[in-house]
């Protein structure tokens, strides 16, 4: 059953007035269209390397696949090195003393949009969509395996929706009556009741309950883990899911949260072809955990259906 347009604006209402409470965001048309301007400019000035996106849909082993080869990505890096001797004397900014993340320009960083005393705000450099954010804590020696706690649930600005017109849909979003053992790698869905508006918290217990299963889940994997499992972690308003990641490299290609859902990014044909020599699925099963067992669960009552519109995490 699909959320009713009222219940979406409801949500949407509820997050907004949750952020503003905190003095966390923004959202006037104004703010946005500022943040449109300073998208296009550095695109100018090739400080924001974005270009269109050849998007080729494949169906492997029954899971959806959409590939996008985007040409903006063609110099991003895709590993962390030391630098060399060339470069040692070359001091280059970064998101703070503990952050290896560069700050190309003072403009990237988003103000207006965001007045959190706990995270900064900022222009992707390498976005796949206009435009696409980074949101960063503001304590730069926080580390990305590090759990997300409340301060992360809370900054989540407002419902932002995927474009309509696309076709994809994720797999937790497709009809509950379908064959889910189509989905490559072990994960764990936690779906929201659709009569409830969830708080902050409730989401963040729902979280660290799947973190805690996902943590199990490698740990039969690798006996001798000791630590919090990597994981992907993707918020929508009908449930959250909890991927477990052994690996962030397999057979030279690499892929985010977003490309464990079936929509990986790639720089060139090149790569392209490895997605394709290797199998998408099986890169994801090696990405992930091979699937063994469906892990689908409800959560706070009945199991219900999508409204198959999807937040967009300021991530």
């Amino acid at each position: 059953m699909a959320l009713s347009v009222a219940r979406l604006l409801e949500l949407r209402d509820y997050l907004i007035e949750i952020a503003k409470e905190a003095g966390q965001i923004m959202t006037s048309q104004l703010d946005q269209q500022g943040v449109l301007a300073t998208f296009d400019e550095l695109t100018r000035h090739g400080i924001i390397q974005y270009g269109p996106s050849e998007i080729i849909p494949l169906v492997d082993d029954n899971f959806a696949f959409e590939v996008r080869i985007c040409s903006g990505w063609s110099t991003k890096p895709l590993t962390v090195t030391g630098p060399t001797e060339a470069k040692r004397e070359i001091e280059i900014d970064k998101f703070g003393p503990g952050s290896d993340i560069t700050l190309s320009h003072p403009r990237q960083i988003i103000s207006g949009l965001c007045t959190s005393t706990t995270h900064t705000l900022a222009l992707n450099i390498y976005p796949v969509f206009p435009p696409q954010y980074l949101l960063l804590t503001k304590d730069s020696y926080r580390l990305q395996t590090e759990p997300m706690d409340l301060d992360d649930m809370r900054i989540v600005p407002k419902p932002e929706f995927l474009d309509p017109a696309t076709k994809f849909r994720f797999f937790p979003d497709e009809d509950q009556e379908r064959d889910t053992t189509k989905v490559p790698y072990a994960y764990i869905l936690k779906r929201f009741n659709s009569e409830v508006v969830m708080s902050l918290e409730v989401v963040l217990r729902f979280y660290r309950e799947a973190v805690v299963e996902c943590t199990k889940i490698l740990r039969e994997e690798d006996t001798d883990r000791s630590t919090v499992g990597a994981h992907n972690f993707i918020l929508t308003n009908d449930w959250i899911l909890v991927i477990p990641r052994r690996r962030g490299l397999y057979e030279g290609i690499m892929v985010n949260a977003a490309g464990m859902m079936g929509m990986p990014t790639v720089s060139n044909k090149e790569l392209f072809d490895i997605w394709k020599r290797v199998r998408p699925s099986k890169a994801l099963a090696e990405f992930g955990v091979a699937r063994e067992a469906p892990t689908d669960r409800s959560i706070s009552g009945q199991v219900v259906g999508s409204s198959k519109q999807v937040l967009k995490l300021f991530m």
